[in-house]
């Protein structure tokens, strides 16, 4: 019988206590209710399935979910994707994972209702859950009009070594868990709200800065999301970046990198990735810790809302007045 890798076992192990470590009995009163898009489908009789979207379809109305059952057409390919056997497999380990969404429901309302304070132009109006089968980090979760869509066989992804993991990466693999739901929903929201800088092409510290406030915004609304999982790190990656953050500062600063806009000069520091390349045993993604220290240190200094920070698009400015210095 092939062994699973050590690091793959640990990985798997966490995962799943992680995932079925969320109890709670029912909905709570005020909480926000997530819409089981996925329930709907697999667990209605395909026999009356056109009969049932047709009942749900007020509670499913929003642009990210495609829902036409007058159409024989879009039935027809909805049907063969519920009766494709994996597809139909992936929604079993996906159920058996996150029965219920109640633990998550109230997480979401805790940071929202803070969120509304601290940007009250800032809003999710309806949130639903959703098996699509594209494991894609891009589409684990979607905000759009109001609207969050959160793909839950994504963050079921490391139960699935029946099918290879679908070719995931292991470093990937280590950042789908029930954990990561809430930092990624919130994350999406921030990214709609957060103004760019003006031009086609973003420097190296546009792209930092935007990526700190994405981090300083989950501190603020929900302070209790461990700095792991909000930077998406192992803690040996986060403790990496803490002891070497003036190394990783000046490298960008002595090889002239803050202002550059070649992406394929400044990739390395921002995609998703098991290091940064340019350093032994580090950490990936190397601006979204620099770039949270800078805007906290920016927020520090400076009386400034959390919409004035979201609409300030000069990032040199945030940088100087940050008095940021690496530690």
């Amino acid at each position: 019988m092939k062994r699973i890798p050590t690091i793959l076992l640990c990985i798997l192990l966490t995962c799943c206590l992680v995932c079925c470590n969320h109890k709670s009995d029912k909905h709570q009163e005020n909480d926000i209710q997530i819409k089981r898009f996925e329930q709907v489908l697999f667990k209605t009789d395909p026999q009356t399935l056109s009969q049932k979207l047709f009942e749900v379809k007020d509670d499913f109305d929003s642009p990210l979910i495609s829902l036409y059952p007058d159409d024989p057409q879009y039935m027809q390919m909805l049907s063969g994707f519920v009766a494709d056997p994996v597809v139909k497999d992936i929604f079993r380990i996906t159920d058996s994972c996150f029965p219920e969404l109640f633990w998550l429901e109230h997480q979401l309302t805790e940071a929202f209702e803070k969120m509304q304070e601290l940007h009250p132009a800032m809003r999710c109006d309806k949130v639903f859950s959703f098996v699509g089968c594209d494991f894609n980090y891009a589409t684990r979760v979607v905000y759009d009009e109001g609207d969050l869509r959160i793909s839950l066989d994504q963050y079921a992804l490391p139960h699935m070594q029946q099918y290879g993991f679908f070719q995931t990466p292991q470093y990937i693999l280590a950042q789908c868990d029930s954990t990561r739901i809430l930092p990624d929903c919130l994350a999406a929201i921030a990214r709609n709200y957060i103004v760019k800088p003006e031009g086609e092409q973003l420097s190296l510290l546009d792209y930092m800065v935007m990526e700190g406030k994405v981090q300083y915004f989950l501190s603020e609304v929900a302070p209790n999301i461990d700095e792991t999982a909000k930077l998406r790190y192992t803690p040996e990656q986060l403790d990496w970046m803490e002891k070497n953050e003036e190394i990783v500062w000046a490298y960008f600063v002595q090889n002239r990198l803050l202002y550059e806009t070649d992406y394929m000069r400044i990739h390395n520091f921002i995609d998703d990735a098991p290091k940064t390349n340019i350093f032994k045993d580090s950490a990936p993604r190397t601006i979204e810790y620099i770039g949270s220290r800078i805007v906290k240190a920016y927020m520090d200094k400076n009386k400034v809302s959390l919409s004035e920070l979201f609409e300030n698009a000069n990032s040199q400015e945030i940088l100087s007045q940050s008095g940021y210095r690496p530690r």
